[in-house]
């Protein structure tokens, strides 16, 4: 089973192949589902995109509690609302 690579369609690399008493088939121009490594792709592309999220709200959780903390040392009454914004959306 080999896919529509120009290679793959030249006459000496089909007689070779029929010689060693194999059969060809040709996939589809496009076929993921009879393709596993478009499934693993797949599945690297989810581990990478969820790693990434996990990053970023890291990155994101890391940047609000600095800014709560510089936020609190300098903090008065009038600041305290100022403080819960940031808690609550950022």
């Amino acid at each position: 089973m080999m896919n529509n690579a120009t290679f793959h369609k030249k006459q000496s690399i089909q007689q070779v192949i029929i010689d060693a008493g194999h059969m060809l088939e040709y996939l589809p121009t496009y076929s993921p589902d009879l393709n596993p490594i478009e499934h693993k792709w797949a599945q690297d592309k989810c581990k990478k995109k969820s790693a990434r999220m996990r990053h970023r709200y890291f990155v994101r959780t890391q940047y609000g509690v600095i800014k709560i903390k510089s936020l609190s040392y300098t903090c008065i009454a009038s600041r305290a609302i100022t403080i819960k914004r940031v808690i609550l959306f950022d």
